[in-house]
This record gives C-alpha cells, sequence and structure tokens, in this order.
C-alpha cells in the first residue's frame, strides 16, 4: 500500500503559514503555546490533542471586551468553523480508476495543511464508508493519465493520452435513524458472537 500526501491550500491560509508545514505535534504545540497551555516535554500527540480541544471550547465561552482578544476569539471560532465542516465524515464509495490499484482492497491516504493539521486515513476500496470531507476533497482533485487507442484520419491506429479522474467517488445519502439502529444491532450480535 502506498502512503500518498498532499497539501490542500484552498482553505483561505495564510501564505506565509502555508510555505512551513509543521508535523501534527509541532502544529499543536504551538497551538498550545499561543493558548497559554502547559504541557511536558514528551507529551503524547493524543494527550495535547485533548488538552487543545478542550481549551478552545473553553475560550469560546470566555468573551472579554478587549478588542485583540474580541479578534483572538473570532479566529479562534473560525478555526473551529474550518475543522468542524473539513472533518464531518461523509459517506461514499470510492472505486480506484487505476489498473494497478484495482486489485487492492483499500490504500492509506494522508492530507495536511496548517490550518487543519493532518489527517491520514484507511480507505477501502468498493465499499460503503465514512470519509472526512477534508481527505474526500483531496481524492476528487486527483487525476490520472491513460492511453487510448484511435484511428488517424488514414486509418492508423496511435495511442493518445486521456486525463482522467483517479477514482469514481460515488456520495450517498446519510444514514437514516433506522439504518443507524440496524447497525447498531448487528454490531451488538457480532461483539455478542465473538465472546
Amino acid at each position: 500500500m502506498s502512503n500518498e500526501n498532499i497539501e490542500l491550500d484552498n482553505l483561505e491560509l495564510d501564505p506565509e503559514l502555508a510555505a512551513v508545514m509543521p508535523d501534527e505535534l509541532t502544529s499543536l504545540k504551538q497551538r498550545a503555546d499561543l493558548l497559554g497551555i502547559s504541557y511536558s516535554a514528551n507529551v503524547t500527540l493524543k494527550t495535547l490533542k485533548a488538552k487543545v480541544l478542550a481549551a478552545q471550547k473553553d475560550e469560546q465561552f470566555n468573551v472579554v471586551s478587549d478588542d485583540a482578544d474580541n479578534e483572538q476569539i473570532n479566529k479562534s471560532l473560525e478555526l473551529q468553523r474550518l475543522r468542524d465542516e473539513n472533518f464531518a465524515l461523509v459517506r461514499v464509495i470510492i472505486a480506484p480508476m487505476c489498473p494497478t490499484k484495482r486489485e487492492l482492497q483499500g490504500d492509506i491516504y494522508s492530507v495536511s495543511n496548517s490550518v487543519l493539521g493532518t489527517v491520514k486515513k484507511y480507505i477501502p476500496y468498493n465499499i460503503e464508508w465514512h470519509v472526512p470531507v477534508f481527505l474526500l476533497k483531496m481524492l476528487r482533485q486527483k487525476e490520472l493519465q491513460t492511453f487510448v487507442t484511435v484511428k488517424d484520419s488514414q486509418g492508423r491506429s496511435t495511442r493518445k493520452p486521456k486525463i482522467i479522474p483517479a477514482f469514481q467517488i460515488t456520495e450517498l445519502p446519510p444514514l437514516t435513524a433506522d439504518e443507524l439502529e440496524d447497525l447498531k444491532k448487528s454490531q451488538l450480535l457480532r461483539q455478542a458472537a465473538e465472546a
């Protein structure tokens, strides 16, 4: 399986921030420093992420009348809105169009930017799956080059390049309450059978 990493720059980023892309832990440490969160030198990604999210939620409710603080709060709220919008899950079926990937069961994809950090997910092919919007945007942008045989004006066969989308993406409607209930029951039955 290949690990593909693509940066999306269509999310209103400061060009200086987009030029330097830290890893997720470094990015979270910088965010924690801005929010005044203390952390140990050997903090784990999971722990720091939880502290930063908790502080950001608290910050949304602590409104201060100072203009600089209001600007910081508005920026924080905008960042949270972007995160919520881009990490929302969409139910899709993804089929690779590349002949070399058609026989794979799935692949790991990664996408990152300085605002949202890194999203890295395994995506199985040809089955229903929930994928973050951020990752889905990257998959929709991917293209591949194939060659098709065409006849020219004299009847000779020639190969011409053709650019096509790398994936056939079928977006499905969200699960209904009944479907969620059925899924919950089947998961409970599966857990009981495994125990």
